[in-house]
């Protein structure tokens, strides 16, 4: 596989989660493999979760391939009460772009906390055997490569005839017109909800009764275009002493409520809890999804 892949594992102690990764990273031929950092000597539970949770930072930010054997998951347990709320926002932030495994035990139940995380966990490796274990992740990845997407979509609709932007865009207005809503259409259409959705945004189709297609970052966007958008929230926070000043600034800028500041900031991977962090342009992740 050439993209760049970012998977994480996660379960019980002993199940074989550092086995597993590098396995799976062999297989794959990625080179960076994050261990457990539990194993560093003269370290608190804390210091553990603070430097583990730095070095997946710097990964998920990064342009590059990587097999972790832990997940934010991992670290609830041990988290201090002032990162709490970072944590929980990097879970949910990073099942965006990284594929996160849940390992279940090769024999024996669940623990509580097994049973736990697993609810926050996309995908759930299966097998009984460490062979089986490395097929079953190669094989999701297999289907999460071929799986329909967005281009795919836009391949269909050149297919039937809509070569053109504004062809696709009349043809993806009749269909809003007539089912309604996201879900209907991807029906209609033979593909998932969320390429479809991307594409509908895409063209600024409105559905009935919806503000889809004026979305505050939609405007903001084809108003002023991603680069000026990017460039003008680093400004932001670059000024900015505090959170709640940059939040005020990009509500003044972008004539939004702060509430609404405060998702923008979340679209450019501006992390609550660990202070505003001022990130380079080329880092800058902005989410349409």
């Amino acid at each position: 596989m050439s993209r760049i892949l970012k998977i994480a594992f996660t379960g019980d102690r002993g199940v074989g989660k550092t086995t597993l990764a590098k396995d799976v990273a062999k297989a794959l031929g990625i080179s960076t493999v994050v261990v457990d950092v539990g194993e560093v000597d003269g370290l608190s539970e804390d210091l553990k979760t603070c430097y583990c949770m730095a070095n997946y930072i710097s990964l998920w930010l990064s342009g590059s391939s990587f097999v972790c054997d832990r997940w934010f998951s991992d670290n609830l347990m041990y988290a201090p009460a002032p990162l709490v709320r970072a944590l929980k926002y990097l879970l949910r932030e990073s099942q965006r772009d990284v594929y996160q495994f849940y390992v279940p035990p090769f024999r024996g139940e669940e623990t509580a906390y097994g049973k736990a995380v697993r609810k926050l966990v996309r995908y759930v490796v299966g097998g009984v055997t460490r062979e089986e274990r490395v097929r079953s992740v190669l094989a999701k990845l297999k289907w999460l490569e071929v799986r329909r997407s967005g281009i795919m979509v836009e391949r269909f609709l050149d297919s039937i005839g809509c070569i053109t932007e504004e062809s696709k865009r009349r043809f993806l207005a009749r269909l809003a017109e007539k089912y309604r809503t996201q879900i209907k259409i991807a029906a209609k259409l033979g593909f998932d909800v969320k390429p479809v959705r991307a594409l509908l945004f895409k063209y600024g189709i409105k559905l009935p009764g919806s503000n889809f297609s004026h979305s505050w970052l939609g405007k903001a966007y084809l108003k002023l275009g991603k680069d000026e958008v990017k460039r003008q929230v680093l400004e932001c926070l670059c000024t900015s002493s505090s959170a709640k000043e940059a939040t005020q600034k990009l509500a003044q800028k972008f004539n939004i409520s702060e509430s609404t500041a405060k998702r923008l900031l979340r679209h450019f991977k501006v992390i609550p809890g660990f202070g505003y962090q001022v990130l380079p342009p080329e880092d800058l992740g902005v989410r349409l999804e």
